[in-house]
């Protein structure tokens, strides 16, 4: 273990070599110092990614056990909110029973960490799936893509917007680059095919 340890030390003292003073508190304040906080967070993720009912659900459950561990962890608000903001699409429960909860994790997520990626795309998708003006969705999308340009569900979502703007050549650009970014991904596949029409 102790190993492991001064192993991970040296990895993140030579990230910090490349990394700007701005940059490195970004990625400090990425992650929260609970460590149970930070592994619930990463189930919800994965159940997350299911794209079921089920493992909305279940996500749900660890997000909140994740804030619970660590109040201000904001990954785990934006989690919280993709997770009630993906029912609506799917028509898993009606706006009713989920769009305060929504509306509660992603500002709280906003007042935590606006320069993140993850919580730029959960405004988005907030905005998207609840607001009556969704095309004001676009500059969250914008913004989480120039965070992380190389997140493929922040490309694909976004492309999904594009096409339902009618702005299919766009949208196509989009989801290339998230089947490249991520081309095993059945769900990227999916989505990229359902903005294609």
């Amino acid at each position: 273990r102790n190993a492991i340890e001064v192993k991970n030390q040296i990895v993140a003292a030579n990230l910090r070599l490349g990394l700007t003073s701005e940059e490195e508190q970004r990625l400090t304040k990425r992650y929260t110092a609970d460590r149970e906080a930070y592994l619930l967070y990463r189930e919800g993720l994965f159940h997350w990614n299911k794209f079921t009912s089920d493992g909305l659900k279940t996500a749900i459950e660890y997000f909140q056990r994740a804030i619970k561990k660590d109040p201000n962890y904001a990954l785990a608000y934006a989690g919280l909110a993709d997770s009630w903001a993906l029912y609506r699409p799917y028509g898993w429960l009606p706006r009713e029973a989920c769009h305060a909860q929504a509306q509660a994790a992603v500002k709280r997520a906003m007042e935590l960490a606006p320069e993140f990626a993850e919580v730029q795309f959960a405004q988005a998708l907030h905005v998207l799936y609840f607001e009556p003006h969704w095309r004001q969705s676009e500059p969250f999308f914008k913004k989480a893509i120039e965070l992380n340009p190389r997140w493929s569900l922040a490309r694909v979502f976004y492309g999904v917007f594009l096409a339902g703007d009618y702005r299919l050549a766009e949208a196509r650009v989009q989801t290339a680059a998230a089947i490249e970014l991520d081309s095993l991904s059945p769900f990227i596949h999916g989505a990229s095919g359902m903005a294609a029409f």
